[in-house]
């Protein structure tokens, strides 16, 4: 979404343009930022062993923290859906898609998850 709407503000779009938006954006957020630290980041604001965040719990807690991750991974590092689903647990792309578009149409989840991008963030630029 920051991408497209970097696109749009600078004019007509163009491809050229468009990736070189992209890769700047991964490049803000990619170095030194994985899908590990999205999960530990995440595991402790939620407060869930980092293990149920790549097994098959059904906790609601651990639930709401995968997704989460997911919806992270997906805006920071601009991950494939089937890499992430891959990474955490080796779930379904369509399992991570449909996790993402949950979160965001939570407001109270994306509230929290907008402190864990933060806490990211500050760690990132430390």
């Amino acid at each position: 979404l920051v991408c497209i709407e970097r696109l749009t503000a600078s004019g007509p779009p163009s491809l050229p343009r468009a990736r070189a938006i992209v890769r700047e954006y991964r490049n803000r957020w990619g170095d030194g930022l994985s899908l590990s630290d999205i999960a530990r980041a995440t595991a402790e604001d939620f407060k869930v062993p980092m293990g149920e965040l790549y097994s098959s719990s059904h906790r609601r807690q651990a639930a709401r923290a995968r997704q989460a991750c997911y919806y992270l991974a997906r805006k920071l590092l601009l991950e494939p859906y089937k890499t992430i689903g891959r990474h955490f647990g080796g779930r379904n792309h369509s399992t991570v898609v449909l996790a993402v578009r949950k979160l965001e149409r939570d407001r109270e989840l994306k509230s929290r998850v907008r402190r864990i991008e933060e806490a990211l963030a500050a760690i990132r630029s430390a």
